[in-house]
């Protein structure tokens, strides 16, 4: 985890900051460049999803792909054995 933030804030989207409660902690911070990809990614993923639902209603499935898969991701997530 310390490389991808390290990473992360090498690229300018976060900064570290003492944490106000715990003086030995640091806290990870989006800067104003993290949370334009933040916005930036959310966009991309309602048209991906977008895109595939206009799909699946071509095909006959009107259902939402979103409710229909996130079960089976928080099942994915919280197996420790993946």
């Amino acid at each position: 985890m310390g490389e991808i933030v390290h990473a992360l804030e090498r690229g300018g989207y976060v900064t570290r900051r003492p944490d106000p409660t715990d003086g030995r902690a640091r806290m990870v911070v989006l800067t104003a460049k993290g949370r334009r990809l933040v916005r930036q990614a959310v966009l991309e993923i309602g048209q991906i999803e977008a895109r595939w639902h206009s799909l699946f209603r071509a095909a006959g499935y009107d259902i939402d792909l979103r409710a229909l898969l996130e079960p089976a991701v928080q099942r994915v997530s919280s197996d420790p054995d993946r």
